[in-house]
């Protein structure tokens, strides 16, 4: 079992956080926008998480 890292982020302006495993092949990104909380995630790179959640966020 790896370590997961995480790192404050914004998405689409709003405050994020972003998680990884160390392997690279699991992330996740949530984030806060009109009182709600949204995610995405799964077994994709945390460049590609990013890329995601800035499709669905904005």
């Amino acid at each position: 079992m790896g370590d997961v890292r995480w790192q404050d982020t914004t998405v689409a302006g709003s405050p994020a956080v972003a998680f990884g495993d160390e392997s690279g092949l699991v992330a996740a990104v949530l984030w806060q926008r009109d009182g709600r909380i949204h995610g995405v995630g799964g077994a994709l790179p945390a460049s590609q998480a990013r890329v995601l959640a800035e499709e669905l966020g904005g």
